[in-house]
């Protein structure tokens, strides 16, 4: 059995939230006490791209 990177965990995990916003894109209509769906892409788009510094930065270990 192949031992999963970690970067391949986030970016899976990333490609999967990605997944769940693309439906939200489609069908979510906020209530006044929910995130708006502008936030929510928002939000997700932070974190991706935080996400990828991280990964470029090797999780903080020296690279092999």
């Amino acid at each position: 059995m192949v031992k999963a990177t970690k970067e391949y965990r986030v970016k899976k995990a990333l490609k999967n939230i990605e997944y769940g916003i693309n439906i939200l894109n489609k069908d979510y209509v906020s209530h006044f006490t929910e995130p708006s769906l502008d936030d929510l892409n928002k939000s997700f788009e932070f974190i991706q791209k935080e996400m990828q510094v991280v990964i470029d930065r090797n999780f903080g270990y020296p690279k092999k």
